[in-house]
């Protein structure tokens, strides 16, 4: 399942040990129904990221609109 994204933003963040991304983004579409469109999504620490969908830690996948 696949919830898309648009006005999307990657994020990093550092901390003294670590550097990590998340996605934050608004939703345009969630197939699941976990988040209402239009709504705001920060994601989980991305694992990967391949053409325009991002896979998170948490085993959600976004796909990246614009």
């Amino acid at each position: 399942m696949i919830t898309t994204v648009k006005d999307w933003s990657l994020v990093t963040i550092n901390d003294e040990d670590n550097s990590f991304r998340i996605l934050w983004a608004i939703v345009e579409h969630d197939e699941r129904n976990r988040f209402k469109r239009n709504h705001y999504v920060c994601t989980s620490l991305i694992i990967s990221i391949e053409d325009d969908l991002v896979t998170t830690k948490s085993d959600s996948t976004y796909k990246l609109l614009g």
